[in-house]
């Protein structure tokens, strides 16, 4: 029980985080570079987090809405606006609460390898929350699983084999995350 506990709720965190987050910034670029529109807003303020990213205010139609994003990379008239400035931004017609400073030329999930390597870690958490038992679950517990003392004695060709497996599989990893990134841009891209 102590392992599902664990297991739960690490993948909550990380599945916050790591799936629920740049899924949802996904969904923002496609919108953005579907439909995009350019406005004018107002910085109101330096966020807290830092990292050049500021806080803005613009209006569509009667609403004014609230965004937050780097300061432009695109045009350098607006790279240093402080705050009372004004600022160029992207918003989406269909979704005007969906904006940003810079429009995204395509679609992408930003960090993609470390995320597809973060998704494994999120598989393992639920494999564990519903059986703690698999072999493919982690140990929460500290102890180690049995020695099969078979496994220390193999040679030659089975070494090998199990290298050309790991490197087989490294290459596949990487053909899916460039595979990802073709089709994530072939369906949520600029129509």
């Amino acid at each position: 029980m102590q392992a599902r506990v664990s297991a739960a709720l690490l993948a909550l965190l990380m599945g916050y985080f790591w799936v629920f987050q740049p899924l949802s910034g996904l969904w923002a670029q496609h919108w953005l570079v579907k439909d995009g529109t350019p406005g004018m807003a107002v910085v109101t303020k330096e966020h807290w987090a830092g990292h050049n990213v500021v806080v803005y205010q613009y209006r569509v139609g009667e609403r004014v809405y609230t965004g937050q994003a780097r300061r432009s990379l695109q045009n350098p008239k607006y790279a240093n606006v402080i705050a009372g400035e004004k600022s160029i931004v992207y918003f989406s017609k269909s979704h005007p609460w969906i904006s940003a400073i810079d429009l995204p030329s395509f679609v992408t999930i930003p960090g993609l390898p470390v995320v597809l390597l973060v998704w494994v870690f999120e598989a393992g958490f639920i494999i564990t929350v519903i059986n703690p038992k698999s072999r493919w679950a982690f140990n929460f517990r500290g102890q180690r699983r049995p020695y099969v003392a078979q496994e220390s004695q193999r040679e030659g060709w089975d070494m090998a084999k199990d290298r050309m497996l790991l490197m087989g599989c490294g290459v596949l990893v990487v053909l899916a995350m460039a595979a990802l990134g073709i089709g994530i841009n072939v369906l949520f891209g600029r129509k």
